[in-house]
């Protein structure tokens, strides 16, 4: 078996596509899990749902979401 890689943040960035960048559905302190929304497609927008990689907190939100690992 695989070991894990543990990192201790990550930053996801809100547009992943041409299309539009997701709208931030979390703010900083918030706690998310492993595939928990964070961003969502703007109404009536082409775009991509955006979920979070890692279990954590959020540290900031703008262009991108930082997502800081749980110790």
């Amino acid at each position: 078996m695989a070991e894990a890689i543990r990192v201790k943040q990550v930053a996801i960035p809100l547009k992943q596509h041409l299309g539009v960048p997701a709208v931030a559905v979390v703010k900083p302190g918030d706690q998310v899990k492993k595939g928990d929304l964070i961003g969502e497609i703007p109404e009536k927008g082409l775009g991509a749902r955006v979920h979070a990689s890692i279990d954590g907190t959020v540290g900031s939100v703008g262009e991108i979401v930082v997502v800081k690992q749980l110790a």
